[in-house]
């Protein structure tokens, strides 16, 4: 099933002992067009922001808007912050992937599921093997990482708005992404075409993505202007049936 990255926000989440608080952004990278983190407002509890990896979630109930994961408030309070004034750094995303005992999406499969994640398989001194058990234990005070030059990651918020550029112009702006709620890859990029051609939202297909110019704020897609024109439409009621098995066909 398809779903709308900007219905994220709409959701709160829940340790398996408590509640821990409310989607506020994703963030996905730039390479993979994976959601990579969804970032969490904690609310009165702690009073910053946590990042929560799709790999620790088990449940989305998407008409009651909650999000399941396995993980213990106490292991998410005690999770390195992160400075989310700036990008991931790769060092950040290590220590955090390290603390919940999660292997790194760079050495994983590009997709997940919204399976109970199984912590990695480690090699015991005897031979035997083992899995590794999320710890809580993180180090006191742990620092922020801000240098970000190794980073693809990005928040969603921050590339939504951000101009389309097709292969012969302008053409459009970010306004919405669909994903997969089984692999969390962006599938589709909804495109507000409106203040270019007059036209409404139309979604182009992850296999025309091409450069995030983070500087400059646009996105480049391989499509040229009249075919993103003639793009389907980004209507709900699309959203499933004929013309998303349509989608996926033409995605592959």
């Amino acid at each position: 099933m398809l779903r709308r990255v900007d219905a994220l926000t709409k959701c709160s989440v829940r340790a398996t002992d408590g509640a821990i608080g409310r989607v506020t952004d994703a963030y996905f990278d730039d390479q993979q067009w994976a959601v990579r983190y969804l970032v969490v407002d904690t609310g009165m509890w702690l009073g910053w922001h946590v990042l929560i990896s799709p790999q620790s979630i088990t449940a989305l109930d998407w008409d009651g808007g909650t999000i399941d994961v396995t993980l213990t408030r106490d292991q998410v309070e005690r999770s390195p912050r992160a400075d989310l004034q700036h990008p991931l750094s790769r060092l950040y995303e290590s220590e955090f992937y390290t603390h919940f005992g999660y292997p790194p999406y760079w050495d994983a499969p590009p997709a997940w599921g919204v399976e109970p994640a199984s912590p990695p398989i480690t090699a015991d001194p005897t031979g035997a093997t083992t899995r590794a058990v999320p710890t809580a234990e993180a180090p006191a005070g742990q620092p922020t990482v801000q240098s970000a030059a190794d980073s693809h990651v990005r928040s969603w918020r921050e590339v939504k708005g951000y101009h389309i550029h097709a292969s012969d112009g302008e053409i459009g702006h970010v306004d919405d992404a669909l994903f997969d709620e089984r692999s969390w890859l962006i599938r589709f990029i909804e495109v507000d075409t409106s203040n270019w051609i007059g036209g409404t939202s139309v979604l182009v297909p992850r296999s025309a993505l091409g450069t995030v110019s983070w500087p400059d704020g646009t996105l480049a897609v391989t499509l040229n202007r009249e075919q993103v024109k003639h793009s389907p439409r980004a209507d709900e009621a699309h959203l499933t049936g004929v013309l998303e098995e349509r989608l996926e066909i033409r995605d592959k």
